[in-house]
Order: C-alpha cells, then sequence, then structure tokens
C-alpha cells in the first residue's frame, strides 16, 4: 500500500507518536502532511502524549546581550557536546536589545522588550511570533517602568491562555497589574493585595500562578495568582526562623510539587551550599517536605551560588565568579557536571518544552475580521 493510500486515522496515530524535531521535519514531506501536522488538534494531541509518556523534550532558553540559545536538557554541556546548545533568531532581536524571557507553557514563551514594549508570545521550535497589545497602564508615554513581576499560562477550566504584568513608574503611581486573555483579546486592570514586592517569573501550578516573596518580613510567604477568579492568596512556606538560611527559589517539579531552596551562606557571601524542599500537600504548610541538600564544590573566585531549575535526575545552577558567570548541569543520575559559560550580568533563562501548540486557535476570528476589513477597503 503507497503512502497516500494509507488512511488519515492511521497517518495521524503514527505521527503522534514521533519526536517534535522529526515532525518538524516531516512538514516538508508532502502537502497532505503539512496539513496533518499543521492542525492545532494534531498538535494538542501530539502534546498531551508526549506529557503523558514523559517524552517532552526539555530545553533551557538561554537570553544573552545581543543572543538567545536554546540547550538542550538531555544532553551535557560543553566542549564535544556543541550540538546541545543553539542559536536561535527572535524578531525581537531586531531592535538591538536584550530580549526579556517572561513566561513559558506548552511550548509557548512570553517574551518582551525593556518598559514593557512589543510584548509578544512566541514559538521557539516553530519561529512563529504573535504580538500582544500594549497594556493599559495609566504612565505617560515617556515614562520609566519598571517590570516587576509577570507570567504565562494555559488555564484549562476557560481554554484560555493569560499573561499577567505588574509594573513600578517610580513615585507617578504605585504597582499596576495587568491580565491579558488570548481568547478575549483584552488587557483588564486587577487588583493586587499584596504588601510586599515580589519580582520576577510567576511559577503555574492548579491554575495559579505562584512568586516567592523572599523579602517578606519577618515571615516570607508564596503569592498565588487564581487564573480563573483573577484573584491572590498566600501560601505559607515552612517555619525555619532563626537557622541563618534565606529562601531564595521557587519553582514546580515532577510530581507537580512546588518546591523552594534555601540558601546556606559561607564565609564572603558565597552561597555553596542549598537545600530543597517540596510541598507535599498543595496550600498544606505542614506538609513541606526535605528533598535533598545540595553542594557545589568549592573553588577559589566563585562567590555566589544561584538555583536555576530542578529535574527528576538533574539539578541547574549558576555559578557567579569576578571573571565570568558560568552554568552549572549536574547530572545526578550520571554522577556528572557540564558547564555553560555566559552572557555576563547579562543573562536570563528560562525552561521551556518543545511543541507544535500555536494560538491560531485563539486570534483566528480576530485576523479574519481584520482581513474582512482589508479585503472591504480595496
Amino acid at each position: 500500500m503507497a503512502n497516500n493510500d494509507l488512511p488519515e486515522d492511521i497517518i495521524v496515530k503514527i505521527l503522534t507518536r514521533l519526536p517534535v524535531k522529526s515532525l518538524v521535519r516531516f512538514r516538508c514531506v508532502s502537502k497532505r502532511w503539512r496539513s496533518i501536522l499543521s492542525d492545532s488538534q494534531f498538535a494538542k494531541s501530539h502534546f498531551r502524549l508526549a506529557f503523558e509518556q514523559k517524552t517532552l523534550s526539555h530545553r533551557l532558553l538561554v537570553s544573552g546581550s545581543s543572543s538567545l540559545e536554546s540547550l538542550d536538557l538531555e544532553k551535557p554541556f560543553g566542549i564535544g557536546n556543541e550540538s546541545s546548545v543553539r542559536e536561535l533568531a527572535c524578531p525581537l532581536q531586531q531592535f538591538g536589545e536584550r530580549v526579556l524571557l517572561l513566561g513559558s507553557c506548552n511550548g509557548l514563551v512570553f517574551i518582551g522588550l525593556e518598559n514593557c514594549r512589543h510584548l509578544s508570545i512566541w514559538n521557539p521550535l516553530l519561529g512563529l511570533l504573535h504580538n500582544l497589545p500594549s497594556p493599559g497602564f495609566s504612565t505617560k508615554e515617556n515614562s520609566n517602568v519598571s517590570l516587576f513581576y509577570h507570567g504565562f499560562a494555559y488555564v484549562s477550566a476557560t481554554d484560555d491562555y493569560k499573561v499577567i504584568v505588574a509594573a513600578d513608574f517610580g513615585d507617578e503611581v504605585e504597582v499596576e497589574v495587568e491580565i491579558f486573555s488570548m481568547r478575549a483579546n483584552i488587557w483588564k486592570r486587577i487588583e493586587a493585595s499584596i504588601e510586599s514586592v515580589i519580582q520576577g517569573e510567576g511559577v503555574l501550578l492548579n491554575e495559579a500562578l505562584h512568586w516567592l516573596d523572599d523579602l517578606n518580613v519577618p515571615e516570607p510567604v508564596i503569592f498565588a495568582l487564581d487564573l480563573v477568579k483573577e484573584e491572590f492568596r498566600k501560601i505559607q512556606l515552612p517555619n525555619f526562623m532563626g537557622d541563618g538560611k534565606d529562601f531564595r527559589h521557587l519553582e514546580v517539579v515532577y510530581g507537580g510539587r512546588l518546591l523552594v531552596s534555601r540558601y546556606i551562606p559561607c564565609a564572603r557571601d558565597t552561597f555553596r551550599y542549598v537545600d530543597f524542599w517540596v510541598m507535599e500537600e498543595y496550600g498544606v504548610c505542614q506538609s513541606w517536605t526535605k528533598l535533598f541538600d545540595y553542594e557545589v564544590s568549592h573553588k577559589p573566585g566563585y562567590w555566589s551560588l544561584i538555583p536555576i531549575l530542578v529535574m527528576e535526575t538533574i539539578t541547574l545552577t549558576v555559578q557567579m565568579t569576578c571573571r565570568a558567570d558560568i552554568l552549572v548541569k549536574h547530572d545526578h543520575k550520571e554522577g556528572k557536571l557540564s558547564f555553560h559559560f555566559l552572557d555576563r550580568y547579562k543573562w536570563h533563562m528560562i525552561k521551556y518544552e518543545e511543541s507544535l501548540l500555536w494560538l491560531s486557535d485563539y486570534y483566528a476570528v480576530e485576523e479574519k475580521i481584520k482581513r474582512l476589513k482589508t479585503e472591504h477597503k480595496s
């Protein structure tokens, strides 16, 4: 039986089980295959199956002062493993500024430039970019905007992608929080009942984005934004008051659990030891459990250790030195360390999964209206 004679459902079942990198190449096989692989339902089925079978391709996106790199988390870094690093081209790089990595979800990455300009959703694998309208901040156009916290998430309850940005404008106004619905295609202002300042990327779990407020004195907490109700709530951290350790990092680990890391300061402000804790039962403070300790072999000149990512068999940290910043990958299974040099002081990174998913289902109506208006004018 020739390829073209195979029933459509058989072809789909076969393709659904193939690696995503192969599928990108197979789009050139024929118009029939390109049509199948470009279908949004196929992309959803492929991503869902890869998630269930734990075969997603996990990568680390690193933004420097003038470059974007994608690192394969399944391979060692360094000399002899150059294939684990890919240079990427993003349309926002044409502005000559560092691209900010503001969130990731389902293979899509939320990116932008300083001062909340040119906010976009990007699929690094497919090279597709969708520009978002500007947030409705009340500040003047030429004001200096400081981006405090941000996030990007898929909300299954409403089948919607949502983006959140919170910005400060110095003496003009207090922090303003705007949330964007991809399905509604609008920004909306929400109340942020937060007593302290949270920063960085929100961590997605249970239809909510989470931020660690490690500056809250005397009791650090986690702030969670319910993406359905669009309301903030608090989650308590383990009570370790007085032991001299600081909370510094938050993420979600295997099994869908919140994880926090704590630094144990050494001499000269070198954070050489880190311990990791997971919340076994979501929202229950008493369920925080120690996962493991982590120690980086001390070498002269290292003055700071920053946890970046914890996976089932991998820990990523950044060791900052007086000469260079180094990304360190510790493979627990193999017991090996590998290294990747970073753009000193100018790097930013985020984990993402490669996928065929795109946003066409959410802005197809909007694009159709634009096209009809253009045709009517002509």
